[in-house]
């Protein structure tokens, strides 16, 4: 459902994108009567593209606003995640309430375009070596799209709206929601770098690996375990860019919308489905590092510790 839904959204969105760029101020900061579509009777050239920023805004906060109710009851919505959501469900519905700010509306909606790669890389990185080159190139585009959409292009709309924040709203929205929605805007943008660090780590590591000659055949006859038993063995869970059938997994919504929190929250979550990695004979008697015991045997129940002769001492 997240793939589709991120895939409306963004092709709604970004053909829309270059048009508001170079429509006048009066667009940019303008607003219309029109709630029903938001459709720009005042400026007919950016008419079309108003519907779509509008039509996406509604397919957005209501996505999100499901997913919230529903993580939150079933306690799988964490800390940032519900931030995420309650930031850019405040703004959407502020904007799109009063038909305002169609550009910054088409910046925060065109951050979807990232969110069909993670998806996908979640949803098929613990199918079997089959799908390692799909999920890699999913993650690699992934980390771009963030960088790009959600970075750059996001944070360049926060910074625009806040300089023009006199300017940028009509006398008809409250003082309220206007501070409420900057508010909203620079939380959502601030968020995004909270995440990136964790990511970029993640994907460094697995382009490193991706790098390495860590299959050689002479290494297999050696006797020496797979790359990803010996990637176990260290202070931070696999790659999902190198591995795609980790033992690490991510805790997705009951809507099915994996968020960037899924990857992030990933380097310290256990998996617990049946993706989890065979102990090698080698690796059954080999001492593990103490962090690697935090993260792939947590849980006992699940995967107990012996499993892979994980022991407490370093």
């Amino acid at each position: 459902i997240g793939i589709f839904h991120a895939t409306l959204v963004s092709c709604l969105v970004l053909p829309a994108l270059p048009a508001l760029f170079a429509a006048p101020e009066g667009v940019v900061f303008g607003w219309s009567e029109n709630v029903d579509t938001c459709g720009q009777s005042m400026f007919p050239e950016v008419d079309v593209e108003g519907r779509r920023v509008a039509l996406a805004g509604l397919a957005f906060a209501a996505f999100i606003a499901t997913d919230l109710i529903i993580s939150g009851l079933h306690g799988m919505a964490t800390l940032d995640h519900m931030v995420h959501h309650v930031a850019f469900l405040a703004a959407g519905l502020v904007m799109r309430g009063h038909c305002i700010l169609p550009l910054n509306a088409a910046i925060l909606l065109a951050m979807e375009v990232s969110t069909p790669f993670l998806n996908f890389m979640l949803l098929f990185r613990n199918r079997g070596a089959g799908f390692t080159l799909v999920v890699q190139a999913a993650g690699i585009a992934f980390v771009l799209l963030f960088v790009a959409f959600r970075l750059v292009l996001n944070t360049y709309g926060a910074v625009f709206l806040w300089q023009h924040r006199a300017v940028a709203m009509p006398a008809v929205v409250p003082d309220w929601q206007r501070w409420f929605l900057l508010a909203a805007v620079a939380a959502g943008s601030a968020l995004q770098f909270f995440w990136f660090p964790a990511i970029a780590k993640i994907f460094c590591r697995g382009l490193a690996q991706l790098l390495a000659d860590h299959t050689s055949p002479a290494a297999t006859e050696r006797g020496a375990p797979p790359a990803e038993h010996t990637a176990l063995c260290t202070d931070e869970p696999p790659s999902p860019l190198a591995v795609s059938s980790g033992g690490v997994s991510p805790t997705m919504s009951v809507s099915s919308k994996a968020s960037t929190t899924d990857v992030v929250g990933d380097a310290d979550r256990n998996s617990h489905d049946g993706g989890a990695m065979p102990a090698s004979e080698g690796l059954m008697h080999a001492p593990c590092k103490r962090q690697f015991c935090q993260v792939a045997c947590r849980a006992e129940s699940v995967l107990p510790r012996r499993r892979y002769g994980c022991r407490t001492q370093d």
